[in-house]
Order: C-alpha cells, then sequence, then structure tokens
C-alpha cells in the first residue's frame, strides 16, 4: 500500500503546487498581436489548440486528486488503488507534457519545410506562459513518477516502512 507519512504528504502538496501554478499559468496564456501596416490584431490563446486545453484540464485534474489524495484517512482502504492512479496520473501528464512541448516547439522555431514561420517572436508574453505551464507541468511529473517509486517500495519490501 501507499503508506501515508509526511514525505509522500509533503510531496503531495507539492505536486499540487506544480500542478495547480501550471494550470494558471496555461489558462493565463493569451495576447493580442497587433500588425501597424494593416491596422489589425489578433489574438492568441492556449485555447487555439487542443494539446493546450488537453494539458489545461490533465493539470486540473491532477491537482484536484493530489489536493483530495490528501485528505484520506491512513487506515483506508482506498490507498490500494492510490498506486494505480498515480500510475495513470503520471502516464497522462507524460502524454499531455509531450503533446503541448512539440506544439510550442512548433510555434516558437516554425517549419521551414511547410513555410511556417515562429510566433514566439510576434507573441512572447504566450510563448513564456506556455513555456513555464509546460516547466511546472513536468515537476508535477517528476515528483508523481517519485511518489510512484515510493508506493513501488513500500508494496514490495513492507519490512523497511514504519
Amino acid at each position: 500500500m501507499a503508506a501515508k507519512n509526511s514525505c509522500t504528504f509533503g510531496l503531495r502538496i507539492t505536486g499540487c503546487v506544480a500542478t495547480l501554478s501550471a494550470a494558471l499559468a496555461l489558462a493565463t496564456a493569451r495576447q493580442s498581436i497587433h500588425f501597424s501596416n494593416v491596422n489589425d490584431s489578433i489574438q492568441v490563446g492556449y485555447s487555439d489548440l487542443m494539446c493546450y486545453m488537453c494539458l489545461l484540464v490533465v493539470n486540473v485534474i491532477v491537482c484536484v486528486y493530489s489536493f483530495a489524495i490528501n485528505l484520506l484517512p491512513k487506515k483506508s482502504l482506498l490507498w490500494r488503488s492510490v498506486v494505480v492512479i498515480d500510475a495513470m496520473l503520471m502516464v497522462l501528464l507524460a502524454s499531455s507534457n509531450s503533446a503541448a512541448l512539440s506544439a510550442i516547439c512548433l510555434e516558437r522555431n516554425g517549419n521551414f519545410h511547410a513555410g511556417w514561420r515562429g510566433i514566439c517572436g510576434l507573441a512572447p508574453q504566450y510563448c513564456n506562459h506556455i513555456i513555464g505551464a509546460i516547466t511546472a507541468s513536468y515537476l508535477g511529473f517528476v515528483i508523481y513518477m517519485i511518489l510512484l517509486l515510493f508506493a513501488i517500495n513500500n508494496l514490495l519490501n513492507p519490512l523497511l516502512v514504519q
């Protein structure tokens, strides 16, 4: 079982803060780009790409789960399912982070062969928010990996757990 101790409690709170900050950074990622020669402007935002919306939803789910699991009593039988749920959330974080990272690389560098120019030169605040959100989300992924390793250690070697 995933024992509830101060180390896992602190890691879950840190994971909750990391995923919450990723969700907030992503939700505020929008910027208007003004074109002076055409006298027009466009708005770029996280909702323009589905991978960013997926990253936002996954980070909110992980944040709520991280907060709610800390309210679970120590002797509850639900701790047996925590290992499986942690593993599933870790996979969701990894996949949504990878998709968002590939999208921001395309937005930053463009695609020379397709004739796409990067937009980060035109909307640096938007790109900085996205990069910050992906970084915080990767931190949440690393925290969940550590939590999963702790849980596997507790399951395989219960003599070391107090």
